[in-house]
């Protein structure tokens, strides 16, 4: 008897089937790495023609365009006609290189290989893949197939390499050019310098510079302020040059770390331009926060004086903060005061002894405040030495002791005793006119 399987018996075997492959086939091992996408390593350089020591001296630069490391396990460098047909292992490193040297490691001979490869290149074209471990293209070079678009083969010592001009743009002829012969890197099997760059910036191309002006920053004014820029760096390990624009008007700073001094509180935006040797720029800004100092007063030494003998003042002040402007305030401890001078002169009527304050304050609110002492004593009738409020011969005495330096010269006795000549030297003549004054 003839079994019949029908459709729907069919459907399910084919299913169990399926299945049974999904359960015990193993499954694809994918290495864990950054994503790659199309453009993110690039073909960079060939060495199609060789080098002046050997024409099979062939070596291929790639380039990672991206911050992070790529790892290029199970990539695939192939020729559309199978040779070379290279599998890749190892990291390239964010904004890095990657060089495949052809049979050992001298075609570049002062610089290791990170791949020694087998396949020659074709001198007239060869149409080059890379491919990740999934079998996408991520790049080509001369993917039209036709000849060769750069690099050089007129003679051993005329070999110069075909370089792409801009890592960011796909694959194309007008993407590529010869080496300049200008800028060069590495050397040939027998020492001669290559008409190429490999693992370094290709003579076409440059890469603009990363500026880093550092992190935010508080400081007070009047204080130096030091903006750095030294993590600033460069993909192509290019020597930098630096400006920095402080923020506050007072014009450009030369060097990629300086010091600069605000003069005011504020915050202000500390920009920085980075220029690499090429002409590639970039710029970073940090925020400056300055803080307000309050002044620094000195209102001027303790004084002595007598009633209603008028006084001078001396006061000053320093402020870091250059460009403020300050009011000025004088309280002379007795209930009067005054302002807008440094220099004022006050007298007082009683005895005693007074606190006197000069405050200075600056435009921000900053207050910068200093006392001293004024003792006064009552007014001194000259002659009258020992305070009585009288003349008589026990001033004469007391005069005469002091001019004769018997006795300790006191601050009334300066002002009784010294009548002849007011503020000069106290000698006899003050004597003798003391007792004419008794004898009158």
């Amino acid at each position: 008897m003839t079994s019949k399987i029908t459709i729907g018996q069919r459907a399910r075997r084919f299913l169990i089937l399926i299945a049974a492959l999904l359960l015990f086939t193993p499954p694809a091992h994918y290495t864990n790495v950054n994503a790659a996408t199309p453009g993110s390593v690039i073909i960079n350089e060939i060495a199609w023609m060789g080098t002046q020591a050997d024409a099979n001296d062939e070596w291929i630069e790639l380039y990672n365009t991206t911050d992070q490391p790529v790892d290029l396990t199970n990539w695939k460098l192939i020729a559309a006609d199978s040779t070379p047909n290279i599998t890749l292992s190892g990291i390239v490193p964010a904004y890095g290189f990657f060089l495949l040297e052809r049979t050992d490691d001298s075609s570049v001979n002062d610089i290791s290989a990170d791949k020694i490869y087998s396949g020659a290149l074709s001198n007239s074209s060869e149409i080059l893949f890379l491919k990740d471990l999934t079998g996408s293209i991520i790049d080509s070079a001369n993917g039209n197939g036709g000849s060769w678009p750069a690099g050089a083969n007129p003679s051993p010592a005329g070999r110069a390499t075909m370089e792409r001009i801009d890592p960011q743009a796909p694959d194309s002829d007008a993407n590529w050019a010869t080496n300049s012969g200008v800028i060069r890197n590495g050397l040939d099997a027998n020492n001669n310098s290559l008409s190429g760059t490999p693992k370094a910036q290709n003579s076409t191309v440059n890469l603009p510079p990363v500026a880093d002006a550092g992190p935010d920053q508080m400081a007070n004014e009047g204080t130096a302020t030091t903006l750095d820029g030294s993590a600033s760096s460069d993909p192509n390990d290019d020597s930098l040059a630096c400006t920095w624009e402080p923020g506050d008007g007072t014009g450009m700073l030369s060097g990629c770390t300086v010091a600069h001094t605000y003069v005011d509180n504020g915050v202000f935006t500390a920009a920085l331009t980075v220029e690499d040797a090429h002409g590639g720029m970039s710029s970073d800004s940090t925020q400056v926060t300055i803080h307000n100092v309050a002044p620094s007063v000195n209102g001027g030494p303790d004084q002595t004086a007598t009633t209603d003998q008028a006084i001078s003042f001396s006061g000053s002040f320093n402020d870091s903060g250059t460009a403020d402007t300050h009011t000025v305030q004088w309280d002379f401890g007795d209930g009067q005061s005054t302002h807008g001078t440094l220099n004022p002169t006050h007298s007082y009527s009683d005895a005693d002894v007074y606190t006197v304050t000069l405050t200075i304050t600056d435009d921000d609110g900053g207050v910068g405040v200093a006392t001293f002492k004024i003792t006064v004593s009552k007014s001194v009738l000259l002659g009258d030495a020992d305070g009585n409020e009288k003349i008589d011969f026990r001033d004469v005495v007391l005069c005469a002791e002091i001019a004769l330096d018997l006795r300790v010269l006191t601050f009334r006795a300066q002002i009784a005793c010294d009548v002849a000549a007011p503020f000069a030297v106290l000698d006899g003549r003050d004597v003798v006119r003391i007792a004419e004054m008794i004898s009158r």
